[in-house]
C-alpha cells in the first residue's frame, strides 16, 4: 500500500511539474513562487572542482510551506573565467525520487529548482545535487525531515 501511495504521489508531482511520457521537467522560476514562504539552507553544501578550479556549490533548501529545493551558486572567479560552462541541478531521494533540471549557464549566479513536497517520499529524506560540464555529481547533505542529517555532503572533482 505504501508503494502505491508513493507512486501516486510521485505521479501527481510529476504531472504538476509538466512531465508527460517523453516530456522534460521544467521548474517554475523563483518569481512564480509565493513570497509567503521563508527559505532556509539545510545541511552542508557539496562543492564542485573542475580541472582544479572551484566552480561552486549545491545545497538543499527548504521553504516553510513544506517544499524541498536544490540551490546552485557559481563561484565568481569560475563564472568570469569559464563563460561556456554549464550546470545541471537536481533533487534526489534514495526513497523514490530523482530528477534534474538544466542546463544552466554561468550568466546567472544562482539557480534554484525543485519545489517538491517533502512528504512525496517516505521516509522524507532529500539531497540536492549538481554536475558542472558533465562532471561527476556533487551532493549536499542528505537531510531527513524528521530532524537529522543522514549522509554527505559529497564533493565532485574532475
Amino acid at each position: 500500500m505504501l508503494r502505491t501511495s508513493v507512486r501516486s504521489k510521485a505521479a501527481a508531482a510529476l504531472l504538476a511539474l509538466g512531465i508527460a511520457a517523453g516530456g522534460v521537467a521544467t521548474a517554475a522560476p523563483a518569481s512564480a513562487r509565493t513570497t509567503a514562504c521563508t527559505i532556509i539552507n539545510i545541511g552542508q553544501p557539496g562543492n564542485v572542482y573542475w580541472h582544479g578550479q572551484y566552480a561552486g556549490q549545491v545545497e538543499q533548501q527548504y521553504d516553510s510551506c513544506g517544499h524541498v529545493l536544490a540551490h546552485w551558486q557559481w563561484a565568481g572567479a569560475f563564472q568570469a573565467n569559464n563563460p561556456g560552462a554549464y550546470v545541471y541541478v537536481g533533487l534526489r531521494s534514495p526513497y523514490g525520487y530523482n530528477n534534474y533540471w538544466g542546463s544552466y549557464g554561468v550568466n546567472t549566479k544562482d539557480v534554484t529548482v525543485g519545489w517538491v513536497d517533502i512528504h512525496l517520499v517516505d521516509p522524507d529524506a532529500w539531497m540536492a545535487m549538481a554536475s558542472v560540464n558533465g562532471c561527476n555529481w556533487a551532493y549536499g547533505t542528505e537531510h531527513w525531515y524528521g530532524g537529522a542529517d543522514w549522509a554527505g555532503p559529497v564533493d565532485s572533482r574532475c
